[in-house]
């Protein structure tokens, strides 16, 4: 069954929030909120992605992440759920693994060899996503095409890396980075055929809210949970392993219908 990953933006810009949740007892509350609405996974960032951010130094993004994340990663331990770090900075996520988050997931796909070199001492997950640029530069995209082949080759030779640095690829989700270089068709590509580009792992889509659902809405992206639900439904219904989303709730009941419209399995 597909899992769901709650999105806490700990960030004053992020593209698809209408409020900052910089301050502690707001990010406390919504990662509150998300377990009660049944995440399986709490994906915490503090740097802003989206077109045009400011870069933050790592010093400056756990400036943000100090006061919140240790009560964050308690209330989500206490209720058996981990707690997912999503950062491209080695120093940040030294700090988050100290603090206990579980995940690391990294947005440059851990092309750093000292975030490597961080990591390889931890136990957990490794979200390895896909990324042309970070933050994004809309001017920057996949060669035309079926985005498939291009995925495959990043992700071994990012795996190849890893494993040279004594990294356990078993624990790697691969993320093909939907906004962060795919077009909308590529985008609509990659969702409908994830075994594409899996290489035998799990697989993690973060489509939530993001541009290219202006394919077939005007809406701002605060108002894209409707369309997200639909694409998520064809990924659930693939047995995608992961979905990276803002609504839990609606996610958590479109799965409880969707299990219950499945016909039983045979034998």
């Amino acid at each position: 069954m597909t899992k769901l990953v709650g999105i806490l933006n700990i960030t004053p810009d992020s593209f698809s929030e209408p409020t900052s949740r910089l301050e502690t007892d707001i990010a406390i509350a919504h990662a509150a909120g998300l377990i009660a609405d049944g995440a399986d996974v709490i994906d915490v960032g503090a740097e802003s992605t989206r077109p045009r951010a400011e870069p933050l130094t790592a010093d400056a993004e756990w400036a943000r992440l100090a006061a919140p994340l240790p009560a964050i990663v308690a209330l989500a331990h206490e209720a058996g759920i981990p707690v997912s770090l999503d950062t491209r900075h080695p120093r940040t996520a030294a700090r988050g693994l100290e603090a206990g988050v579980d995940w690391i997931n990294d947005q440059t796909g851990f092309v750093d060899a000292e975030m490597r070199r961080v990591v390889a001492g931890s136990a957990g997950p490794l979200v390895l996503m896909h990324a042309l640029t970070v933050p994004v530069d809309p001017a920057v995209k996949l060669p035309p095409g079926e985005p498939g082949p291009h995925l495959r080759r990043f992700f071994e030779a990012r795996l190849e890396a890893m494993a040279r640095d004594g990294i356990d690829t078993a624990r790697v989700i691969l993320d093909p980075g939907i906004g962060f270089g795919p077009s909308p068709a590529q985008a609509i590509a990659i969702m409908a055929d994830a075994a594409a580009f899996a290489l035998g792992h799990k697989v993690l889509i973060g489509h939530s809210r993001k541009s290219f659902f202006a394919l077939v809405t005007d809406r701002p992206a605060p108002e894209r949970d409707d369309v997200t639900l639909l694409a998520s439904a064809f990924m659930m219904r693939a047995r995608v392993d992961y979905l990276r989303v803002h609504d839990i709730a609606r996610h958590k009941a479109l799965a409880t219908a969707l299990a219950a419209l499945d016909p039983p399995m045979a034998g």
